[in-house]
């Protein structure tokens, strides 16, 4: 049986004058995952969190969260999600603390220790005393995180929690995502650039680029397209690949868009299959190594250099 979906987008497409926020984006994150959304900056990510927690209207599609239509219309399900923007904002005039408690006091949260634990969780307990607005960039982010996660929610919505962070404070965080995920079973979508260290603890990725999502991975599909491989493009792909099937006994390959195939053998193995490809009379327009880091996959993938499969 399939995993309940918590959130999921249809074909959201949006549009800002002449730029394309999201073009036409499907995605579904079921109970348990923790999906990190890849990309650049204006890849479309924070367009498509905005859309799937209701702060934006897409022109065309749907977005629901816990089966309820994202907007204003899901309330009833709002107290169960933490959101973290990507410029998150403070309350003026108002303590650290009492920033968290009042947001916890707006989830209908009235647990008097809450908002402790939090800041304690993010390591900015020592602050809870400071006007909210007098905190530096990295601090408003530790404490838009400690407001997302102090009601217990089952699903958090977080765009790029580690971004500006000192190493310390950033491994904090990843201690902490992975926590929330392993031992309190939290759903989470996080959107996050390649090297922030969020995609290794993720059980599913999505790569964004000019407001599409270009390509999905399970874990285990990550972990095969970064494995080192040969890619060759050629001139006539499904002959290509009866040759190494056939002369090189060749079977673990993905013949992939415009007539690229990759070819999982050590990297050794170029000069051969070059060789053989051009006896049989097949054009090859490149041919090259990847050593299989996977946050080079993600980077290529993420700046068009590399296809999807």
């Amino acid at each position: 049986m399939a995993a309940l979906a918590l959130i999921e987008a249809v074909r959201l497409s949006k549009t800002k004058g002449r730029r394309i926020r999201l073009d036409d984006v499907s995605l579904s994150v079921a109970r348990g995952d923790l999906y990190a959304l890849v990309g650049e900056a204006g890849s479309g990510k924070t367009a498509l969190l905005r859309a799937l927690v209701g702060l934006a209207h897409p022109d065309t599609g749907s977005a629901r969260v816990m089966g309820e239509v994202a907007g204003p219309d899901a309330y009833r399900v709002f107290g169960r999600v933490g959101f973290l923007p990507g410029d998150p904002p403070v309350r003026r005039g108002l303590s650290v603390r009492r920033d968290v408690e009042t947001s916890l006091s707006l989830a209908g949260v009235r647990d008097p220790e809450a908002a402790c634990r939090a800041l304690s969780l993010v390591g900015i307990e020592d602050l809870a005393e400071q006007p909210a607005h007098s905190l530096g960039d990295d601090n408003r982010r530790l404490l838009g995180i400690a407001r997302a996660i102090a009601h217990s929610p089952e699903l958090l919505v977080l765009d790029e929690p580690t971004r500006g962070l000192g190493g310390v404070e950033r491994r904090r965080i990843l201690d902490l995502l992975r926590m929330l995920s392993v031992e309190r079973e939290i759903t989470m979508i996080v959107a996050t650039r390649v090297a922030d260290g969020v995609v290794e603890l993720a059980s599913r990725v999505g790569v964004m680029r000019g407001g599409s999502l270009v390509a999905e991975f399970d874990r285990d599909g990550l972990r095969e397209r970064g494995r080192e491989h040969v890619e060759v493009v050629v001139s006539d792909p499904p002959r290509a690949a009866l040759v190494l099937e056939e002369r090189l006994g060749l079977t673990d390959f993905a013949v992939c868009q415009e007539h690229l195939i990759r070819i999982y053998v050590p990297g050794t193995r170029i000069s051969e299959i070059n060789s053989v490809l051009v006896a049989e009379g097949i054009a090859v327009a490149r041919l090259a190594v990847n050593a299989g880091s996977l946050e080079e996959l993600l980077e290529r993938l993420s700046t068009g250099e590399a296809a999807p499969r």
